[in-house]
């Protein structure tokens, strides 16, 4: 059976906790009664953590990218001096 598009859009504003309190009491009901509703919930909540942590690996890489480029090329020496001396002095 296919979830409707009005579901999904319900779901994501539960899940962005862009609901109404009676709103959100009224889906909670919904999921206690309706085991399909909370499958879907529990799907959709977990396509969110996969989707965050794979933007956070992603991400992570590019710093480490960006890293290496700044901190290891011998033509940003002087860059990496004067960032060393700020943080450095700070001390």
């Amino acid at each position: 059976m296919r979830t409707s598009l009005n579901e999904i859009q319900e779901i994501e504003k539960y899940i962005h906790e862009e609901l109404s309190t009676e709103d959100t009491l009224v889906f909670d009901a919904k999921t206690i009664i309706n085991p399909s509703l909370r499958q879907n919930l529990f799907l959709q909540k977990k396509i969110h953590d996969l989707l965050r942590l794979y933007h956070r690996a992603k991400l992570k890489d590019e710093m480490e990218k960006i890293h290496q480029r700044v901190f290891h090329k011998p033509e940003n020496a002087s860059f990496r001096k004067n960032i060393f001396q700020l943080f450095n002095s700070n001390l």
